[in-house]
């Protein structure tokens, strides 16, 4: 899903990445790869073998006009599935839903989401037998099994983009500037039991303008790592992008080395993914870059990729990579169509190159054991 945060990019002056936001276009796709598949269009759900590259055929899409942009597996092969549909299937779902290990829709989890007119859920998250979402709606919590409603936080009418777990803390970024009536500028902490709003409190300040809002979001080793258009965290210069600690809210002295990676992203980082000592910025448009979790020293792997990553998917030290607006044609020297892998932290590539058509668009990646499953366009038509 390729939905914008209400932002603009934040700009860094010096030399040398959570989601989901308007509606995504490409200029080109390319082709090629293995696991290329002959027979019916894919709409918006492909089940992918996380070793070959081979498709599964059997999952159901949602309705025509629908955006998948968050996945999670449901530990059990299974997975549950937020964006905007009204339908997966021939059964009726606003938002999220809960597909089994077939393909089929679980017709016992029926989420008591407050999304209704099309409104959208960016982010979605399992912990336990709670199933987090976060959307237009602020962010809200269900029962994993049921799908009933447990709490919900308000956003105050501005959407929450984004969500992390830690230690019974759900950490949320978005377009907001109060959380239950209370001050909160783009990232705030809610108790996971309740949905309470918690003392923790970033201090963000932006550029002449420009609203303050953040949208992609990553934790790791007890840092919160996230980017938008701020230009100070806590008074301390930190433009577009920044590392806080969880515990205290306070700014870490991680810095982009050089800063002006930030700056090489066109329509700014709208995915973080931290693992392996590494923090990997993404974009629907504008590239794929990876710095050193512990001294933002830029890495040079990334260059191997010819185009934009925007999904990211982890499993053991392989990354899954997927492509939205812009896309990527080669990885790692090969001829790739959007999707691809690459081993960290080396950043050697693989031949993980499933081809889902000419002009495939990725807004969700996930991965389960043996199987990866994408969300997104695909079509065997030029975009």
């Amino acid at each position: 899903m390729c939905r914008k945060a209400k932002q603009t990019v934040a700009v860094v002056a010096v030399s040398t990445f959570f989601l989901v936001l308007p509606a995504c276009s490409s200029q080109s796709s390319g082709s090629a790869g293995a696991g290329a598949r002959a027979g019916p269009e894919i709409h918006d759900l492909a089940l992918i073998d996380a070793k070959t590259g081979k498709i599964d055929r059997d999952f159901p899409d949602s309705n025509r006009g629908s955006e998948i942009g968050s996945i999670v597996s449901d530990r059990t092969d299974g997975w549950y599935i937020g964006g905007i549909f009204t339908q997966v299937g021939n059964s009726m779902r606003n938002g999220i839903a809960h597909l089994r290990r077939d393909g089929s829709v679980d017709d016992a989890f029926i989420p008591d989401t407050p999304n209704s007119n099309g409104q959208a859920v960016d982010r979605i998250f399992l912990r336990g037998n709670v199933l987090y979402a976060a959307g237009d709606f602020g962010v809200v919590a269900l029962n994993a099994r049921s799908g009933k409603l447990l709490w919900q936080t308000s956003t105050n009418g501005d959407p929450a983009l984004n969500l992390v777990y830690r230690k019974e803390i759900l950490y949320i970024s978005g377009n907001f500037s109060q959380v239950d009536g209370v001050a909160r500028t783009g990232i705030a902490a809610l108790d996971a039991r309740s949905g309470k709003l918690t003392s923790w409190k970033v201090r963000l300040s932006g550029f002449k303008g420009e609203r303050v809002t953040v949208g992609a979001m990553s934790l790791a080793g007890g840092i919160v790592y996230f980017s938008g258009p701020f230009g100070r965290v806590d008074g301390i210069k930190r433009p577009g992008l920044a590392a806080v600690r969880a515990s205290t809210a306070r700014p870490t002295g991680w810095t982009p080395k050089p800063a002006n990676v930030v700056n090489s992203f066109e329509s700014g980082i709208d995915s973080i993914l931290v693992t392996h000592g590494q923090v990997l910025l993404g974009s629907t448009m504008g590239g794929l870059a990876a710095l050193d979790a512990r001294t933002g020293r830029a890495l040079t792997w990334p260059r191997r990729l010819a185009g934009s990553a925007y999904a990211f998917a982890l499993s053991g030290n392989t990354v899954y990579l997927g492509a939205a607006d812009a896309g990527f044609t080669r990885a790692g020297g090969k001829p790739a169509n959007s999707l691809a892998s690459v081993v960290l932290p080396k950043g050697m590539f693989t031949n993980w190159r499933p081809n889902l058509g000419r002009c495939t668009l990725v807004g969700a990646i996930a991965v389960s054991g043996r199987k990866v499953l994408v969300g997104g366009s695909f079509s065997p038509q030029s975009c």
